[in-house]
């Protein structure tokens, strides 16, 4: 088992004891924002150059107030651990454990065009019919292709794009 997992199955751990494993759900996606926002931010937490005691007032004023005390503590300790640079590994993990926890599933559904509440209704209830799962979606757009949608869900690609119907049929034109 690789470390990122032993640490997210730890923080998991205390959100179920604490019944705040939510909060720190939602609370982990605003930090991997953070960081993404600001890779820099890593960079200076690994800096052995800057005292320990700095890098980690750092992250109490970016994070204490409005995120839960356990991933504050949680990202003090993989800054004290010199291990931050593995945080993005542990949300995933993290994330893989709340929503299996929660039988979640997370489809990221593209389209070309944006789609209507009532198409993403249809789309989430078809999904949560296969799945047998409650899912969470995230929608983008994607001029290239051309019409319909591209869902990606636990490890699938579901392909009802235009261009993909195009390309099945220009291979059927072409034997």
């Amino acid at each position: 088992m690789g470390i990122s997992k032993e640490y997210a199955m730890a923080l998991f751990s205390l959100g179920v004891e604490s019944g705040a494993q939510t909060e720190i759900y939602n609370n982990l996606a605003h930090v991997a924002k953070v960081f993404e926002d600001a890779p820099q931010l890593a960079d200076y937490l690994l800096s052995p150059g800057i005292p320990r005691a700095t890098r980690l007032q750092t992250l109490k004023d970016a994070f204490e107030g409005d995120t839960h005390e356990y991933v504050v503590s949680f990202l003090s300790l993989l800054c004290e651990h010199k291990d931050i640079d593995i945080l993005s590994e542990c949300i995933v993990e993290y994330n893989k454990l709340y929503e299996q926890n929660k039988n979640l599933s997370h489809a990221l559904v593209k389209s070309a065009e944006p789609l209507t509440d009532e198409e993403k209704a249809k789309l989430i209830a078809k999904l949560e019919k296969v799945s047998g799962k409650s899912v969470d979606a995230e929608y983008r757009i994607d001029k290239s292709i051309l019409g319909g949608v591209v869902v990606e869900m636990e490890g699938t690609i579901i392909d009802g794009s235009l261009k993909h119907r195009l390309e099945s049929v220009k291979e059927v034109i072409t034997r």
